[in-house]
């Protein structure tokens, strides 16, 4: 039951610090033992086993679909295709962009996805396909898995992120 790792819980937003947790069987059921609260009495504990970034990165590419650079070059003429920049706005202020493509920050991205809140882009309530794409490949993915989750139909991600689409010769937008 609570052999995953696990989220806030209680409490609200503001500093947080790790807390460990064992398990012990309580009545053949397994029970996390508490062993710190922090000063806003927000509680969170982590089984021992913590995914790393690299798994959950490998975990999400094998459910979306991942191109290449060279296919996503013939995407960049379709017009039924949108290239969604999910770098921070530092990484598009330095080395530009794939032109044409929509920026959206990782961390507000499920926010965007989401037609009912204010923060929704319209793109992607647009019936295009959507490929995600950041530096190397890593948000990408994760990102495409999560707008998967959340309903999207048509989403796929840059294989090898802009770096192999500069590497590939790509065409570049300076912002």
């Amino acid at each position: 039951m609570y052999d995953k790792p696990t989220s806030a819980i209680g409490g609200m937003a503001g500093s947080v610090s790790t807390v460990a947790a064992r398990y012990d069987r309580v009545n053949s059921f397994r029970m996390p033992v508490i062993q710190e609260l922090d000063l806003v009495g927000l509680l969170i504990w982590r089984s021992d086993e913590m995914k790393s970034v690299k798994e959950l990165v490998a975990q999400a590419n094998s459910r979306v679909k991942t191109v290449t650079a060279q296919e996503a070059m013939a995407l960049l003429t379709d017009p039924d295709t949108v290239f969604v920049d999910l770098r921070d706005s530092s990484e598009l202020m330095r080395d530009g962009k794939i032109p044409g493509a929509v920026h959206i920050t990782r961390g507000m991205l499920e926010f965007a996805l989401d037609p009912t809140v204010p923060y929704h882009n319209p793109v992607f309530s647009s019936g295009k396909k959507v490929v995600f794409y950041c530096a190397s490949g890593g948000r990408s993915a994760l990102s495409a898995d999560t707008a998967q989750s959340m309903g999207l139909a048509s989403v796929s991600h840059l294989g090898g992120g802009f770096k192999g689409w500069k590497e590939a010769n790509g065409p570049v937008e300076k912002v």
